[in-house]
């Protein structure tokens, strides 16, 4: 299994894997991560994981910066559903 950072290239593989996903929301949709850049200014950090280069893991996440707090790796801020989404038990653990 490979974990990596995605990048603007996986978004086609990205959207496909949520839209086949059972369990998956429109927040997980790589739109949702450009949305919060956009409103916020947060930088993304959205994870893969891989497994004979096909997708079994993904997990989005964005640094959120308080005023007078340490920067924090936040899944999916503002929202109440959504965080890791998996194929596999392996690629949940790594994600």
């Amino acid at each position: 299994m490979n974990i990596r950072q995605a990048n603007s290239s996986d978004r086609e593989q990205w959207d496909k894997f949520v839209n086949n996903h059972p369990e998956s929301t429109p927040y997980h949709l790589s739109a949702w991560t450009k949305a919060i850049q956009s409103a916020y200014g947060f930088k993304s950090i959205n994870l893969i994981a891989e497994e004979n280069n096909l997708i079994t893991g993904i997990c989005s996440t964005a640094i959120l910066k308080i005023p007078f707090k340490q920067p924090e790796l936040v899944a999916l801020p503002y929202c109440d559903v959504g965080t890791i989404l998996s194929t596999t038990r392996e690629s949940q653990t790594a994600l």
